[in-house]
């Protein structure tokens, strides 16, 4: 009996485990060069104080958390800012949310030029990056300007407490930077709305339903888990824009030799949890909200 030839076989197995192992090697390279190791660099400056000498040499001096203490406890600057971070995330959030949800809700419609429509709501994501935003920003465009002149606006900040009063001025303020950091939400809420089976809507309509019981009882929660994913991607968007007041401290405070590195990669870490605390906090109600639904009257 003659043997059987070797087909190769157990070689071609063997190149196909090691084929996606040498895709991936650039990548496993590149994320251990250039982000594990200053991330545990930083995090090793956060607990010294560092002095960088002129002829390039660095000295580290082990100082515990005095660091953290100082910059949660004796820095004014950064408590300011946070509170100015604190107002960003609390006021735009929810308004990019509602607002990227109508929109959607409006493009999804069966509209002329919707196409062209879903283009320009979409643009200013491409314009928000580089020069340009900061050429816009340094022009003051992207707040709305003259609110007092109109009498309601007028009636807010007169009449009403300013606890009340100053949210409503802000957001009404800065509803043009909403519009121009919505344009990833609104494709993510249209994603939302195109999964929906029309069918469904054909139903509750034959049901005698309205637009408006449709909205409430269908597609809001249809869209919960969008809605979720819109309001994390906001609190990140928001936390490392070029309007956060934070980033410009890291930045300043990195080269002042006062300061120098280790204030700055403290601020880093604590910024850092600040944004995992807030991503927690916009998943927990966006996930855990129940919006109360109308009650629908039978048909007579």
């Amino acid at each position: 009996m003659t043997r059987p030839k070797k087909t190769g076989h157990r070689k071609l197995v063997d190149s196909r485990k090691v084929f996606p192992v040498v895709c991936l090697l650039p990548w496993v390279i590149g994320l251990v060069a250039f982000t594990l190791y200053p991330t545990v660099q930083g995090f090793i400056f956060s607990f010294c104080r560092t002095v960088v000498k002129s002829n390039g040499e660095m000295i580290m001096e082990f100082m515990g958390l005095d660091i953290y203490k100082r910059v949660l406890f004796e820095d004014k600057e950064f408590k300011m800012k946070f509170l100015i971070y604190l107002q960003q995330i609390g006021l735009l959030t929810p308004m990019i949310i509602v607002f990227s949800l109508v929109t959607a809700v409006f493009l999804n419609s069966k509209i002329r030029f919707r196409k062209g429509f879903r283009a320009i709501f979409f643009l200013p994501v491409i314009l928000m990056q580089g020069l340009l935003y900061n050429i816009l920003k340094e022009l003051n465009v992207m707040e709305v300007k003259g609110l007092n002149d109109f009498f309601i606006f007028s009636f807010i900040t007169e009449k009403m407490p300013g606890f009340i009063s100053s949210p409503l001025m802000y957001m009404m303020s800065n509803f043009i930077l909403v519009i121009w950091m919505s344009g990833v939400q609104i494709l993510l809420c249209l994603a939302g709305l195109q999964r929906t089976d029309a069918r469904i809507y054909e139903a509750a309509s034959v049901d005698g339903a309205t637009s408006w019981q449709c909205f409430w009882k269908i597609t809001l929660p249809l869209s919960k888990s969008f809605i979720v994913l819109c309001g994390i991607y906001s609190v990140l968007d928001l936390s490392v824009s070029s309007i956060n007041p934070l980033t410009d401290m890291i930045k300043n405070r990195l080269i002042d030799i006062t300061t120098g590195f280790g204030f700055s990669a403290a601020v880093t870490w604590l910024y850092f949890i600040l944004i995992l605390i807030f991503v927690g906090i916009t998943a927990f109600l966006c996930n855990g909200c129940r919006i109360r639904e109308p009650k629908v009257k039978p048909l007579k």
